[in-house]
């Protein structure tokens, strides 16, 4: 987790379950919560404030579900995408990006052959 000028961000590569559960890294769980969205556009809002914040334009799917071991899963809707058993959290502030570990690298590509 880095903080600079404010803008607090990071990336977590992390191993879902059968269920397609993961747990929530420690260093998210003050930001996201019970009020926490997830949208179709493969992000996770701290609440729905942020969603507005950021144009608001993708469809809610549901609130975020955390349990009591700070487990969360994808949801129904967006599970075709996850078929791999791996997920990265790309953090910025208030917004959690959802990635399969594969279209992260390609992302990853794109971005440095464009630098």
């Amino acid at each position: 987790m880095e903080k600079v000028s404010g803008v607090c961000y990071g990336a977590f590569i992390l191993r879902m379950d059968d269920a397609r559960r993961f747990v929530l890294p420690v260093a998210l769980r003050e930001v996201f919560g019970e009020q926490s969205v997830c949208a179709t556009n493969l992000c996770i809002y701290a609440d729905t404030q942020a969603w507005e914040r950021k144009g608001g334009r993708s469809k809610i799917v549901m609130p975020l579900r955390i349990d009591r071991v700070w487990r969360t899963y994808i949801p129904l809707e967006l599970r075709s995408y996850f078929t791999e058993k791996t997920v990265v959290l790309v953090w910025e502030n208030d917004v959690l990006e959802l990635w399969t570990k594969e279209r992260w690298k390609e992302h990853l590509g794109e971005v440095i052959e464009t630098a």
